[in-house]
């Protein structure tokens, strides 16, 4: 199903990075409905903040999970990777601990209702 199919669906992409083995960013998961729900289901039960774009979603979504991000989207990664870090410094502040490592997996979301 396309996305002009199902305008209302959610889409979820789950991203890896790994400075020492990846040059880029790695889709680890994409999907929409309910890998969508189980994407998000994941990262709520390991502490892994989402950061909640439609456009970035979309267009993460269109590679297939193993795929490095290309350089084009740098930009869309570095935004969520900002967010990622600030989420990390306030949840740190609030309860001086860091429950996991942002730096390697990371979540976004794109939620149309």
């Amino acid at each position: 199903m396309s996305a002009s199919d199902a305008p209302n669906q959610q889409i979820a992409v789950a991203l890896k990075y790994n400075p020492d083995k990846d040059n880029a960013p790695v889709i680890v998961a994409s999907g929409g409905g309910h890998v969508a729900q189980k994407i998000l289901e994941i990262a709520g039960k390991h502490g892994v903040p989402v950061y909640q774009d439609n456009s970035a979603a979309s267009l993460l979504a269109r590679f297939q999970p193993g795929q490095q991000v290309t350089p084009e989207l740098y930009q869309i990664i570095a935004e969520i990777y900002a967010y990622i870090l600030q989420a990390g410094y306030n949840l740190k502040k609030q309860s001086n601990v860091f429950p996991t490592d942002y730096s390697s997996d990371f979540f976004t979301e794109n939620k149309q209702f």
